[in-house]
């Protein structure tokens, strides 16, 4: 199965519930070394002095100019043209400093779509951070899967105080206004609040649209967040906080938008989750 994890939904929940249970899960593959000279603001990319972003150009190169233990910091908000160029992978730990960034207008050519493609770290510490950010903003992802305000996939990584106003539009699979998909992640004090509208008329190959995040996996931790925008027309799987939740943890969090559904099968919707397979939910509500 692909990593943007399609499910084709047969005719009851029972295949739903046996497709789920064959995921695999492998680690990304590596990327390419690209050498970082594009010059910031300021700073080295230390805890004590991480690189100063500042315009759009500088978001652009903190893909390859990030790695493990590299560090940055937005020093005012950021306003996105039409040409902004998404990194196509973040590690590192990215502080906004309670800055916006705003104008994110992205039309989908490839799958993974965000601020960010992918924000990538280790599945075990967690260590890539993004944290202290407003992102405002519309992506229309058309029929690629993974889209979402900061990004279309999560790895290994930790979201803290991330609101995302971004309208997500498209007809693929795991759309959410802050988050795509994630897995091996944590996010933890965020919202979203852009809506959700899937235009693919209930495709039943396309599942897993939400308001936070499209599809949470592979004990993702989701506490004290929330999503206030709407799940519209969506394909199966859907829910007011995340669409597709497997093996996966929600607490404290909550959704407060409508769902509807245009899935043609018994496709798994609800108010905070569409689809639930071994997780857990704690003091949450919708």
């Amino acid at each position: 199965m692909s990593i943007s994890r399609k499910i084709r939904f047969a005719s009851a929940i029972s295949t739903i519930a046996l497709a789920f249970g064959g995921i695999a899960v492998s680690a990304p593959a590596a990327e390419a070394v690209v050498l970082c000279n594009t010059p910031f603001a300021g700073g080295d990319g230390t805890s004590a002095a991480p690189f100063q972003v500042s315009t759009m150009a500088h978001l652009e190169a903190v893909g390859v100019c990030g790695g493990a233990g590299k560090y940055f910091t937005q020093m005012n908000d950021i306003a996105l043209t039409n040409a902004y160029l998404p990194a196509t992978l973040f590690t590192g730990i990215y502080d906004g400093a309670n800055h916006n960034i705003t104008g994110l207008a992205i039309t989908a050519s490839t799958n993974k779509q965000g601020v960010f493609k992918e924000v990538r770290g280790n599945a075990i510490s967690r260590d890539t951070q993004v944290k202290n950010l407003s992102i405002f903003g519309q992506i229309n992802s058309g029929a690629f899967d993974s889209a979402g305000g900061l990004a279309g996939r999560l790895y290994g990584a930790t979201v803290e105080n991330v609101n995302s106003t971004v309208a997500i539009t498209g007809s693929g699979s795991n759309l959410g206004s802050l988050l795509g998909e994630s897995s091996f992640s944590t996010v933890r004090n965020s919202t979203a609040a852009g809506d959700v509208i899937f235009a693919g008329g209930g495709d039943n190959n396309t599942w897993g649209s939400g308001g936070l995040i499209g599809g949470a996996f592979d004990s993702t931790i989701i506490e004290h967040s929330s999503a206030t925008g709407s799940v519209l027309n969506a394909g199966c799987a859907s829910g007011g906080l995340v669409g597709g939740f497997v093996v996966s943890q929600i607490s404290d969090s909550f959704a407060g938008g409508n769902v509807t559904m245009a899935c043609p099968v018994d496709g798994a919707g609800g108010g905070l989750v569409g689809y639930l397979g071994n997780s857990t939910i704690d003091r949450s509500f919708a």
